[in-house]
């Protein structure tokens, strides 16, 4: 996102008050704007992207119950962080642990050997391994490094957008990232190294 684009960005607290007179546009785009960080805060904590879902709608839910009670409508997004993670810790202490596949990987699975959504099968499957790989390395990253690198490649989000949500400084987003990105890039090189030898 550009300085310009920030500027005319309509703010969080904007929003609230805006749901707060009964537009449900406005409750709609902060939903729009905040649900792929719920979800993948939620998955962070429980680990299926089906459940992640689930409490992600449940976050929302219960963020339009109780705006009435948000102190102060610029602290949207840090409040909505912690009503994602409360609810993802009750959900994950009731989800059984059963090893299930979940749904992204069946879905993963069937993109890869079905002929019909496939031009070239073998780039497919290389692009899929190495998209696997990646999530894996991710996995094995501390939470608080997963959570800031997957917010900013796979969502998008800004630097502020993401110290915003998650109620740490920028620098420490920054940090976050530049750290990440060397554990990635180090996973990488050394799976690139056993593949040569």
């Amino acid at each position: 996102m550009t300085s310009g684009e920030d500027e005319n960005r309509i703010s969080d607290s904007d929003l609230v008050f805006a749901s707060l007179a009964g537009r449900s546009l406005a409750y709609d785009e902060l939903v729009r704007r905040y649900r792929g960080g719920v979800i993948l805060v939620a998955r962070q904590i429980i680990g299926s992207r089906e459940l992640a879902e689930d409490v992600a709608q449940e976050a929302f839910l219960a963020a339009l119950r109780g705006l009435r009670q948000l102190q102060d409508p610029d602290r949207f997004a840090p409040w909505l962080y912690t009503i994602t993670r409360n609810l993802a810790r009750r959900a994950g202490r009731k989800q059984s642990r059963l090893c299930t596949m979940d749904g992204e990987e069946l879905d993963l699975l069937v993109s890869v050997y079905s002929p019909e959504l496939v031009v070239n099968p073998l780039e497919r499957l290389l692009d899929a391994e190495r998209d696997r790989a990646i999530r894996c390395f991710l996995d094995d990253l501390p939470p608080s490094l997963q959570l800031v690198l997957q917010l900013y490649y796979y969502e998008g989000w800004t630097v502020l957008q993401i110290a915003t949500f998650t109620s740490l400084t920028q620098t420490t987003v920054k940090w976050r990232l530049h750290t990440g990105r060397k554990h990635l890039s180090r996973k990488l090189l050394q799976r690139q190294d056993g593949e040569e030898n």
